[in-house]
Protein backbone atom coordinates (compact mmCIF):
# COMPACT_ATOMS: atom_id res chain seq x y z
CA UNK A 1 0.00 0.00 0.00
CA UNK A 2 1.77 3.37 -0.94
CA UNK A 3 0.95 6.63 0.74
CA UNK A 4 0.32 9.91 -0.37
CA UNK A 5 -0.58 13.60 0.96
CA UNK A 6 -2.41 16.17 -0.77
CA UNK A 7 -2.37 19.40 0.74
CA UNK A 8 -2.17 23.42 -0.25
CA UNK A 9 -3.25 21.96 -4.03
CA UNK A 10 -0.34 20.09 -4.37
CA UNK A 11 0.09 16.58 -3.92
CA UNK A 12 3.05 14.65 -3.01
CA UNK A 13 3.67 11.02 -4.10
CA UNK A 14 6.59 9.81 -2.57
CA UNK A 15 9.23 12.87 -3.93
CA UNK A 16 7.13 13.74 -6.71
CA UNK A 17 4.84 16.84 -6.05
CA UNK A 18 1.54 17.08 -8.32
CA UNK A 19 -1.04 19.90 -8.75
CA UNK A 20 -4.47 20.70 -8.35
CA UNK A 21 -5.56 18.61 -5.40
CA UNK A 22 -7.12 19.04 -1.81
CA UNK A 23 -6.51 18.63 1.77
CA UNK A 24 -6.92 14.96 2.77
CA UNK A 25 -4.74 11.89 2.97
CA UNK A 26 -5.23 9.20 0.64
CA UNK A 27 -3.99 5.22 0.66
CA UNK A 28 -3.71 3.87 -2.55
CA UNK A 29 -4.62 0.15 -3.06
CA UNK A 30 -4.79 -1.99 -5.73
CA UNK A 31 -8.13 -3.60 -4.63
CA UNK A 32 -11.28 -3.08 -2.63
CA UNK A 33 -12.80 -6.53 -1.54
CA UNK A 34 -11.09 -8.59 -4.13
CA UNK A 35 -12.37 -6.23 -7.16
CA UNK A 36 -10.22 -3.19 -8.83
CA UNK A 37 -11.81 -1.05 -7.37
CA UNK A 38 -14.94 0.41 -5.31
CA UNK A 39 -16.76 1.35 -8.23
CA UNK A 40 -15.88 -2.04 -9.39
CA UNK A 41 -16.92 -4.37 -6.76
CA UNK A 42 -20.19 -1.57 -6.00
CA UNK A 43 -21.48 -2.57 -9.97
CA UNK A 44 -21.23 -6.13 -9.34
CA UNK A 45 -22.80 -5.99 -6.06
CA UNK A 46 -25.81 -4.43 -7.49
CA UNK A 47 -26.29 -6.87 -10.20
CA UNK A 48 -25.64 -9.58 -8.24
CA UNK A 49 -28.43 -8.21 -5.45
CA UNK A 50 -31.14 -7.98 -7.80
CA UNK A 51 -32.24 -10.84 -9.21
CA UNK A 52 -33.62 -9.83 -12.52
CA UNK A 53 -30.34 -8.12 -13.05
CA UNK A 54 -28.31 -11.15 -11.88
CA UNK A 55 -29.80 -13.59 -14.20
CA UNK A 56 -30.12 -11.34 -17.13
CA UNK A 57 -26.42 -11.41 -17.25
CA UNK A 58 -25.48 -14.66 -16.00
CA UNK A 59 -27.99 -15.60 -19.29
CA UNK A 60 -26.00 -13.26 -21.49
CA UNK A 61 -22.99 -14.60 -20.37
CA UNK A 62 -23.59 -18.34 -21.03
CA UNK A 63 -25.08 -16.91 -24.67
CA UNK A 64 -21.89 -15.81 -25.67
CA UNK A 65 -19.73 -18.56 -24.59
CA UNK A 66 -21.50 -21.04 -25.97
CA UNK A 67 -23.17 -19.28 -28.94
CA UNK A 68 -18.90 -19.55 -29.89
CA UNK A 69 -18.60 -15.92 -29.51
CA UNK A 70 -14.65 -15.05 -30.47
CA UNK A 71 -14.12 -12.86 -27.31
CA UNK A 72 -16.93 -13.41 -25.43
CA UNK A 73 -15.70 -11.65 -22.17
CA UNK A 74 -14.77 -8.55 -24.24
CA UNK A 75 -18.31 -8.24 -25.46
CA UNK A 76 -19.69 -8.78 -22.60
CA UNK A 77 -17.78 -5.70 -21.22
CA UNK A 78 -19.08 -3.42 -24.05
CA UNK A 79 -22.67 -4.37 -23.03
CA UNK A 80 -22.53 -4.00 -19.60
CA UNK A 81 -21.19 -0.83 -20.11
CA UNK A 82 -23.49 0.27 -22.18
CA UNK A 83 -26.38 -0.81 -19.94
CA UNK A 84 -24.92 0.82 -17.09
CA UNK A 85 -24.71 4.02 -19.42
CA UNK A 86 -27.68 3.80 -20.48
CA UNK A 87 -29.76 3.20 -17.34
CA UNK A 88 -28.19 5.97 -15.80
CA UNK A 89 -30.78 8.41 -14.03
CA UNK A 90 -28.59 11.56 -14.33
CA UNK A 91 -27.33 11.32 -17.84
CA UNK A 92 -29.71 13.69 -19.18
CA UNK A 93 -29.02 16.65 -16.58
CA UNK A 94 -25.83 19.01 -16.14
CA UNK A 95 -24.84 18.76 -12.21
CA UNK A 96 -22.08 18.05 -9.77
CA UNK A 97 -24.05 14.99 -9.24
CA UNK A 98 -24.05 14.15 -12.65
CA UNK A 99 -19.87 14.74 -13.36
CA UNK A 100 -19.47 12.58 -10.00
CA UNK A 101 -21.80 9.65 -10.62
CA UNK A 102 -20.12 9.97 -14.32
CA UNK A 103 -16.48 9.57 -13.02
CA UNK A 104 -17.12 6.85 -10.92
CA UNK A 105 -18.75 4.81 -13.97
CA UNK A 106 -16.14 5.39 -15.91
CA UNK A 107 -13.56 4.25 -13.00
CA UNK A 108 -15.24 0.93 -13.16
CA UNK A 109 -13.67 -2.08 -14.28
CA UNK A 110 -16.33 -3.48 -16.21
CA UNK A 111 -14.10 -6.04 -18.00
CA UNK A 112 -13.85 -7.67 -14.98
CA UNK A 113 -17.63 -7.60 -14.48
CA UNK A 114 -17.64 -9.58 -17.53
CA UNK A 115 -14.96 -11.92 -16.55
CA UNK A 116 -16.69 -12.75 -13.67
CA UNK A 117 -19.47 -13.53 -15.20
CA UNK A 118 -17.96 -15.68 -18.00
CA UNK A 119 -16.59 -17.38 -15.23
CA UNK A 120 -19.80 -18.02 -13.39
CA UNK A 121 -21.05 -20.00 -16.28
CA UNK A 122 -18.19 -21.95 -16.97
CA UNK A 123 -17.67 -23.40 -13.74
Amino acid sequence: MELYQVYNNMVQFNDTIILNKQWEIRYMTDKYNGWTNYETWNIKLWIDNEEYTSDLWTVRARELLEGGEENPVYTLHNELKEWVDDNNPLIDSASMYTDLLGAAISSANFYEIAEAFIDSVKE
